[in-house]
């Protein structure tokens, strides 16, 4: 089983106007890029939460996360929470790397997933809204669990790369708060790990244009997942693009970021990362970019022993009065 059937938000062609479809069916329709192969997820891994399926709010029952202990369990026990990758249309938190998240555990972190609302069953903002959420949960509730609700990191990838993102950046903003129970939340992570995020929509195309991706033969113009996230054509709403874009929001208040994509990304771009890094130097945050040249959108190159000490080391250094 593949981990990523869907990551290409963005190059995936839907059928018709049908979007309850599941994801092998969406993905064998992908006529521009190959599906990039990761290792194993953490079901076909068997490692199974110490909690799982905790609603962290109740307007959907979508709105459930699992919590992973670390084997030497403690008292406040710094927290890594993940947004799970799919096209804001698909997947669960069951989808992480096991290596990574092996990694994170062995590391002396726990390890929160996240289920979101998606695109079939709301659109943006109302996934990076449940993110923020679930952030403010484990903020409030965490010591229940032996959580060290101050030294909280929140790891992304692909689409759940643009949702962490968001929280490190537009942690303040009203329109992701709305979903807060404590109108004073904060819901500002330590840092933030985002790989291979998406981060302008409209500049996806120019992107993969520029590096030459291969273009897929369908004659009818169909609605990209980014634009079911969004609700419409791209061009008819620029302001909601605008919102999904964390460049937006970058200040120098903003969180620290690792970031990583491939050199070879053909569904959304190699430079969509780029214009993050870059907008986050621009006001003096703290980030550490790593290009791997020859990996996509996501795969095996992202979850090798060597990459996987790289995200822990930098978990580690993010510790207040470390571990």
């Amino acid at each position: 089983m593949l981990r990523y059937l869907f990551p290409s938000l963005f190059s995936i062609i839907l059928l018709n106007t049908v979007v309850t479809v599941n994801a092998k069916t969406i993905s064998s329709k992908n006529e521009l890029n190959p599906i990039p192969q990761g290792g194993p997820t953490l079901v076909q891994a068997q490692l199974v939460p110490n909690y799982k399926d905790i609603s962290y709010r109740d307007i959907s029952a979508t709105q459930k996360l699992d919590i992973y202990l670390p084997k030497n369990k403690k008292k406040s026990i710094p927290v890594v929470i993940y947004a799970h990758p799919g096209g804001f249309m698909f997947g669960d938190k069951t989808m992480a790397s096991a290596s990574i998240v092996q990694g994170i555990l062995d590391s002396g972190f726990a390890f929160v997933s996240v289920n979101y609302r998606l695109s079939r069953e709301a659109i943006f903002p109302a996934t990076v809204q449940d993110f923020f959420a679930a952030v403010e949960y484990i903020k409030e509730h965490g010591n229940e669990y032996g959580l060290d609700s101050k030294n909280i990191v929140v790891y992304g990838e692909s689409a759940g790369a643009n949702i962490v993102a968001l929280n490190g950046v537009a942690y303040d903003q009203p329109l992701f708060r709305s979903n807060l129970k404590n109108p004073n939340a904060n819901v500002k992570p330590r840092a933030v790990i985002a790989l291979y995020p998406p981060v302008d929509f409209n500049k996806i195309e120019e992107f993969t244009n520029n590096q030459n991706c291969k273009k897929g033969d369908s004659k009818e113009k169909l609605p990209s997942l980014e634009e079911i996230y969004i609700g419409g054509a791209l061009k008819n709403h620029p302001e909601k693009v605008k919102q999904a874009n964390p460049a937006t929001y970058v200040s120098s208040k903003s969180s620290p970021f690792f970031l990583e994509n491939g050199g070879k990304d053909c569904n959304i771009g190699t430079a969509q990362a780029l214009l993050l890094k870059n907008t986050l130097k621009k006001y003096n945050v703290p980030v550490r970019y790593k290009l791997l040249p020859n990996a996509g959108h996501g795969g095996l190159e992202f979850e090798t022993k060597q990459n996987v000490s790289l995200i822990t080391e930098y978990l580690k250094s993010m510790v207040k009065n470390g571990l």
